[in-house]
Parts: structure tokens; C-alpha cells; sequence
């Protein structure tokens, strides 16, 4: 016989199981998004400024799946969805290498993620820029050089074509290793300036996430191809006073952010010589209306050539000088002054130049020519004093009013003359004498 414990029981037991079949079709698959499509992870912990004295070498990822229409697209969330069609998806991976140094060994994880009912994934295919490791699910690149960005790309072929529901795709980077840093650090004695010879290592970018979501829905509207985000508005539709909170910085395009966070460097040298002592100032304007996180500001120049005195707050190293910006609001402007002092191995016409760029996981589309500026520090010669010459000079005087130009015309008359009467006497003597000898 079954007791009132053991219905209730069973019943619990049978709701266990059904509510989550009930909520597939309950609800639509944009909902189930939430709990399927994450959201990148864009805060790399140990980032710079964290760690004083370190070195910073950022890595950055940036994945794009390629929708219907053979575009590849950013697809970040679930309320920006690819649209795909087929049993096999395609994907590239931008890791790009924003260090002096040239790294090895990247490691970036792969993870797909779908709904009980979603198509399940039967392998990693056509991989180019990488080697894939089955067995652990990771990507490998051997080596990316200095400033180098690699375009991994990778398809995943799954058990049967996708359908509506939702399905995401996420690579991490899980690990790198910075190739011979030691050939641009001298090594640090005990006596050594800390100021002046850094050498620990601040890998930023490990932990980062990219994910892209897709279904076959159609839901192209959502996704953005080329980072264009068509219904945001325009920098002079916005008006400041109904603004409550500021634009993403991920929403804008690399033509919104280009000319409107502007970085530039200035000194205070007007003829600089060695030995001496100048001020540069570094500032950040941002004209946008978004709000940027994590800017790395990095100064870059010679330390043997132009010793660091003050160093702004900043991290300094044989290379330069280097800042973080952790928040700069919109219209809000940053800045740091720091001074060098000129080697005296310096001559005249020597040039020690100076740029500052900015580095940031939000900033990985825009071109870095556009985040630069740059200060040649050129060395100007000694000026020599002379002893000058005595000057002789000499003032000739014209005639200027009539009487004088009269008088000199008489003058020089009587010369013609005196010329004339002095020719006819010498030739008068000479025919003379001619005649006697005759």
C-alpha cells in the first residue's frame, strides 16, 4: 500500500525531470540564451599597474564566427547572435601581441556550450595559424613577434544541422611565455636602481575570454558585422543632459574612436643640450561617449640616452614609462609629466624620439598608428661667440637738389676741359720735338 509520503515522493520526483523538458518549449530560445551565451571576460586579473615595477606584455583575443552570408561577425551575447546554417561552423581568432617582446607557446582553450537538445560537437577541424590539441581542448601558436597579430581560424563540424537553438563557441587564454626578455634587461645587482632596470614579467590578457553565440535563427540583426553597431546613435544626436549612464565602450566602432581618444606628448626643450633637464607631458583627451577601462598609456624611448628623474607615477624600465588608466569617463582628460635628464654622450644633431601609444583590450580594432604620438628630442649645437671685425665704410654722397646737380655738372665740365687742354699740350710738345729731330 503507498502511503501519502511515498505520492509525494513520486511527485516530486516526476517534476524533477519534466519542468526542464516543459521549459525548451515554454519558453523561446532567446531566454535560454541567458543560462547558454557568456558574456567575454574582459578584466585580466594581474593587469598593469598592479604590480609595480613590472614590465607589461599584453596579449589580446578577439573571436568572429562566419554567418549565412560568409561574413564574419562579432557575437558577443545572447542579445548579439549569428546567424548560421549547416552542420559546420566556422571561427576566427585575432590574438594579438601588444608587447615589445615576441611570445611563445600561447595556449588558448576551446569550450562549446549548447542546450540538452542543441547539436552536439563532433570535432576541431581545418585549424590554420595553430595546431589543435584534442585531448585538452586547447589551440597552440608557436610564436607571435612583437606587435604581430595571428588569425586562427577553426571549424567545428557538428552531429546534425543547428536549429533554433542556441549555441556558443569560447576560446581562453589560458597561458604564454615571453621568448628572451632577458636580452633587453640588463640584470639587477643589489646596488642597482630599482628606477632604472626592471625585470619582472606582468603577462597580461591570461584569463581573457572570447565567445561567439549563433543559431539558425534568423538573427543577423543582432549580430555586428565589422564591429558596426547600426543602431547606436550618432555623436551629435547625443545630447548630455538625457544621458544617464555612458555608452559601452564595446558598442563603438574603431571610426567612433578613432580622432575622438586622443593621445599626445609634448616637451618642454626649446634648444635641448646634453646634460640637461627636460619635462615631457602626457596627456588622454577622450571625446567619446564611452567610458574606456584598463588603458595601458606606454612611453616609449631610450633610458640609456634620456635618464629617468621622475617618473610621473608610472612604471618605469630601460624602455620607457608606463600607466594604467583604470576608468576615464567621457570628456574627461588624464595626464602625467614626467623628467629625463639628457646623457652627456649626447651631440649636436642627435635625436632621441619619444612615443607613447595606447593599449587596451577595447581598443584592439583601432589601428595603433591612430592611438600614437610621437616627440623627437634633437640636440641642438652650442652657439659660439665670435669677435667681430671693425667695419670700414665708406658714404658716398649724391647730388639731390638742382643747385647741386648743376654744380656738379660744372665740375665735371672743367675736368673735361683741364683733360682736353692738358692732351693738347702734350701733343703740341710732341710734334715739337719731332720737327728738331727732323
Amino acid at each position: 500500500m503507498r502511503t501519502p509520503f511515498f505520492r509525494l515522493s513520486a511527485s516530486l520526483f516526476l517534476a524533477a525531470f519534466a519542468i526542464p523538458f516543459l521549459g525548451v518549449f515554454l519558453f523561446p530560445p532567446s531566454v535560454v540564451a541567458l543560462e547558454i551565451c557568456e558574456d567575454p571576460i574582459r578584466n585580466f586579473p594581474g593587469g598593469p599597474g598592479r604590480r609595480p615595477g613590472a614590465t607589461v606584455v599584453p596579449v589580446f583575443l578577439r573571436q568572429t564566427v562566419k554567418n549565412e552570408r560568409g561574413e564574419f561577425v562579432f557575437a558577443i551575447s545572447e542579445k548579439q547572435l549569428a546567424e548560421v546554417n549547416g552542420d559546420t561552423v566556422e571561427f576566427r581568432v585575432q590574438v594579438k601581441n601588444d608587447s615589445p617582446f615576441p611570445v611563445g607557446a600561447v595556449e588558448i582553450h576551446h569550450a562549446y556550450r549548447t542546450v540538452r537538445e542543441g547539436p552536439k560537437l563532433l570535432s576541431v577541424e581545418d585549424v590554420t595559424g595553430g595546431a589543435y590539441v584534442p585531448d585538452d581542448h586547447m589551440f597552440v601558436i608557436e610564436r607571435i613577434e612583437a606587435g604581430e597579430t595571428i588569425d586562427l581560424e577553426y571549424t567545428l563540424f557538428l552531429n546534425r544541422p543547428l536549429g533554433s537553438e542556441i549555441s556558443q563557441s569560447a576560446v581562453t587564454l589560458h597561458d604564454f611565455t615571453v621568448l628572451d626578455p632577458g636580452s633587453r634587461f640588463p640584470q639587477r645587482y643589489p646596488e642597482t636602481s630599482v628606477s632604472l632596470h626592471r625585470t619582472t614579467i606582468d603577462e597580461v590578457g591570461i584569463g581573457g575570454k572570447e565567445v561567439s553565440c549563433f543559431t539558425a535563427e534568423d538573427a543577423d540583426r543582432f549580430a555586428l558585422p565589422g564591429q558596426q553597431q547600426t543602431n547606436s546613435p550618432s555623436r551629435g544626436s547625443i545630447n548630455p543632459s538625457n544621458v544617464q549612464t555612458p555608452v559601452a565602450a564595446s558598442a563603438l566602432t574603431p571610426e567612433q574612436i578613432r580622432g575622438n581618444l586622443i593621445v599626445q606628448i609634448r616637451s618642454t626643450a626649446a634648444r635641448p643640450m646634453a646634460g640637461d633637464s627636460v619635462t615631457y607631458t602626457v596627456t588622454v583627451r577622450n571625446d567619446t561617449a564611452a567610458t574606456f577601462h584598463e588603458i595601458l598609456v606606454d612611453s616609449r624611448f631610450d633610458a640609456s640616452l634620456l635618464d629617468i628623474r621622475n617618473d610621473g607615477g608610472g612604471t618605469a624600465s630601460p624602455a620607457g614609462i608606463a600607466w594604467m588608466i583604470d576608468v576615464l569617463d567621457p570628456g574627461e582628460t588624464w595626464s602625467a609629466t614626467y623628467t629625463v635628464r639628457i646623457d652627456d654622450r649626447m651631440q649636436a644633431g642627435d635625436s632621441v624620439p619619444s612615443t607613447v601609444t595606447l593599449f587596451g583590450e577595447e581598443l584592439l580594432d583601432v589601428p595603433t598608428n591612430a592611438l600614437r604620438d610621437t616627440s623627437d628630442l634633437v640636440i641642438a649645437a652650442e652657439e659660439v661667440m665670435l669677435p667681430s671685425a671693425p667695419e670700414n665704410s665708406f658714404t658716398v654722397l649724391m647730388p639731390e637738389t638742382g643747385a647741386e646737380v648743376m654744380g656738379a655738372f660744372a665740375m665735371l665740365l672743367h675736368i673735361v676741359i683741364g683733360i682736353v687742354i692738358a692732351v693738347s699740350f702734350y701733343g703740341t710738345g710732341v710734334w715739337m720735338v719731332w720737327r728738331r729731330l727732323e
